[in-house]
C-alpha cells in the first residue's frame, strides 16, 4: 500500500510504501506414502516413497521402521529432500539384517516425529517382482519392479492350481522352524492373500488364513511359516497359529 502526504514545499509530496507479506504456506507432508516394495534378490530389498505435491518436501524428522515401537529405523534426513511429485527410492537392507523381516512377511511404518504417517503390512513375496501402489485410488497390487518410475501391473495366475509340496512340524518348543511349503506349477504369480491352510476337512475349523499382499512366483515354491498366520475362528477372534505334529 502507498501513501502520499504534502511535504510543505510547494510541488512536493513525500511517499511511504509498506508491503503485507503473508505467512508461509506450510507444505503438507501427510501426502507422503509408500508406492513401492520389492524383495528384490539377496541384500537388495527396496521400499519407493512418493511425494504426490507440487512442493518438495524436507526430509528432516522422517525416518521408516519395522514395527510401531519403532525399534530399529532408518532416517531419511540422509535423503535431504524428496521433489514435488518425485520418487525416493530407499534400501532396506538394514532392517532386514535385524531380522526384522522374515521369509519377505513383515511390516513398514513411515513415521514423521512419532506419528505414523504410512504403513504396509505384507506376506510372502513373489520373486523378481513387487508390490505397488495405484496412485488413482491407492490400492496395492503386485508389480514389475519399477524403482523411481510409474507403478505397472503384473497380470497373476489362479490360485486352483496351487498345491502343498512340503510340511515341516513342531520341530521345537517354539515352532520355528516349522513350515509349509507351496509350489506354483504355473506361468504366472498368483495371489495367495486371503487363501487358508487346516489340518481338519471341517472348513470352520483352525483355519490358517494367509495374509494380505501374499505372492508366489511363477513355477516357485513359498515356504509359508504357520506363526506368520492367522487362525480366524471369526475377523474378531484372531490368534497365531501352530502346527499339530500330526494330522
Amino acid at each position: 500500500m502507498t501513501t502520499g502526504y504534502p511535504s510543505g514545499n510547494a510541488g512536493d509530496e513525500v511517499y511511504t510504501a509498506s508491503m503485507v507479506i503473508p505467512p508461509a504456506t506450510p507444505v503438507d507432508v501427510s501426502g507422503l506414502f509408500f508406492s513401492e516394495y520389492a524383495e528384490g534378490s539377496s541384500n537388495n530389498k527396496y521400499l519407493e516413497i512418493y511425494n504426490p505435491n507440487p512442493n518438495a518436501i524436507d526430509l528432516n524428522n522422517f525416518y521408516i521402521a519395522n514395527n510401531s515401537e519403532a525399534d530399529s529405523r532408518i532416517s531419511l534426513s540422509e535423503y535431504s529432500k524428496i521433489q514435488g511429485l518425485g520418487y525416493l527410492v530407499v534400501n532396506l537392507d538394514s532392517l532386514v539384517s535385524q531380522n526384522s523381516l522374515n521369509n519377505g512377511a513383515g511390516s513398514i511404518y513411515l513415521f514423521f516425529g512419532n506419528e505414523i504417517k504410512d504403513s504396509l503390512t505384507f506376506g510372502s513375496q513373489a520373486s523378481n517382482y513387487s508390490i505397488g501402489r495405484q496412485v488413482r485410488d491407492l490400492t496395492w497390487s503386485l508389480n514389475y519392479p519399477t524403482p523411481g518410475a510409474v507403478n505397472k501391473v503384473a497380470p497373476s495366475g489362479n490360485i486352483s492350481g496351487i498345491r502343498i509340496n512340503e510340511w515341516l512340524a513342531n520341530t521345537d518348543q517354539l515352532n520355528q522352524n516349522e513350515f509349509i511349503e507351496l509350489v506354483n506349477p504355473d506361468q504366472f504369480p498368483v495371489k495367495l492373500s486371503g487363501a487358508s491352510l487346516s489340518d481338519s476337512l471341517n472348513l470352520n475349523d483352525n483355519l490358517m488364513t494367509i495374509p494380505d499382499l501374499s505372492f508366489i512366483g511363477p513355477n516357485s515354491y513359498a515356504a509359508i511359516k504357520p506363526c506368520l498366520l492367522y487362525t480366524s475362528p471369526s475377523p474378531r477372534d484372531r490368534t497365531r497359529s501352530r502346527m499339530p505334529s500330526s494330522a
